[in-house]
């Protein structure tokens, strides 16, 4: 009798409790108002991130990953909306290719996608991994210290080969290499490359409370301009990833996020007409507003970071092929740096993913860039179509 309650009363009520809850109580989240004069708070010591009631200390910016993510500070439920991801990405002067593994604690995913500028060709895998297939991502990845192989990671799978593996940098006492090779037989496409980081790179960091009471945090490290070399293969087209057409970028996350949540992020790279390397880094729509103590908006010539007033997109939800752009605004305290920039999109893409409860949504935006940043100097640099992408992410997780 107790098993006809269960397959009569008690499973289908659950599963419409969930229903309705995924699609009808929670609206769509939007993005979050920004507030021109947050103080832009640069951190400077190195220090574990957490106290012991799972909260960081401090909330800003920096230029390294100064803070060691004591996830065994966390509070239990906590763990729960724990979520990490490493992602990597090379953009050259043809094309983009991007890897990502995220870990959400009850659900996992490795992404890969390829954008060719020029032939606007694009190829796309997702494959998602529930309880024990999820990939463990080390909680200090991005740095060089101790044993570096305990940061590998490694997934082989029937449609999907991917290992990064992290190797010694004899020239630098704060970072490793990354090997990393992927095979997909699905789309056809093979990638192997490295990226070595110089002694002096520099990435956007930040600590950022995602709710008042501070116990929701995201700390990222965003790592554009690395030196790269190797190749990719797409179908029977080979194409060569060297120190001169390309720039590596390495975006590492973790933290405790709500269960809506809603960003905007846009990244471009090439080079000045100096030759010198240039990238692009824009991020928002996450945050509590009143308490952020940094926003990751920067640009980076070669491997120096910039850090920029607030910058806010401009765009069209319901048409993102039409033009963004991303000026700054409002005044800063300190002397951080302007900029007018116009996205010009050429291709869309769109993953999603609808689990009852669990439910995403990510459109990503292939283009280029154009306008001008100015530097330290004050003096201003400008480039034309420089390639890079910018991505809406919502979800409920």
């Amino acid at each position: 009798m107790y098993k006809y309650i269960w397959q009569i009363i008690i499973l289908p009520g659950l599963v419409t409790i969930a229903w309705f809850y995924g699609h009808l109580i929670l609206e769509e989240p939007g993005p979050t108002s920004t507030n021109p004069e947050i103080p832009q708070t640069r951190l400077q010591s190195v220090s574990l991130l957490l106290n012991n009631n799972g909260t960081p200390d401090e909330y800003g910016y920096m230029t390294l990953p100064l803070k060691v993510f004591n996830e065994e500070n966390l509070l239990p439920w906590q763990k729960l909306r724990l979520k990490k991801w490493d992602h990597f990405d090379v953009i050259t002067d043809r094309f983009i290719v991007s890897v990502s593994v995220a870990d959400v604690i009850y659900i996992g995913e490795a992404r890969l996608d390829y954008y060719d500028f020029a032939t606007k060709a694009h190829k796309s895998f997702k494959k998602t991994f529930l309880f024990n297939q999820i990939p463990q991502l080390s909680h200090a990845s991005h740095r060089f210290t101790g044993e570096s192989e305990a940061d590998n990671l490694v997934i082989e799978d029937s449609d999907l080969t991917l290992r990064i593996e992290n190797r010694a940098a004899k020239d630098s006492a704060i970072y490793h290499s990354r090997h990393i090779f992927v095979k997909c037989d699905s789309i056809d496409l093979k990638l192997d490359f490295k990226m070595t980081p110089t002694p002096k790179q520099e990435a956007m960091v930040a600590v950022v409370p995602l709710t008042e009471e501070k116990q929701h945090f995201f700390y990222t490290v965003k790592m554009p301009n690395i030196e790269s070399e190797g190749q990719i293969k797409v179908a029977s087209d080979e194409h060569a990833i060297t120190k001169e057409n390309a720039g590596g970028f390495i975006d590492w996350g973790r933290g405790v996020w709500t269960y809506n949540t809603f960003w905007v992020f846009a990244r471009a790279q090439g080079f000045l007409e100096n030759g010198k390397r240039i990238s692009l880094n824009f991020a928002s729509g996450y945050g509590e507003k009143d308490a952020n103590g940094a926003t990751e908006d920067a640009f980076f010539i070669d491997d120096v970071m910039f850090k920029l007033n607030l910058v806010q997109p401009e765009f069209d939800e319901n048409n993102l092929m039409n033009p963004w752009v991303f000026k700054t605004v409002g005044t800063s305290k300190r002397d951080f740096k302007e900029c007018e920039i116009t996205f010009t999109p050429h291709y869309r893409d769109r993953k999603a993913l609808n689990l009852f409860v669990l439910k995403s949504e990510m459109r990503t935006t292939y283009g280029q860039y154009s306008g001008w940043v100015t530097d330290e100097n004050n003096k201003k640099h400008t480039f034309e179509n420089l390639n890079g992408f910018a991505e809406i992410y919502k979800g409920k997780w």
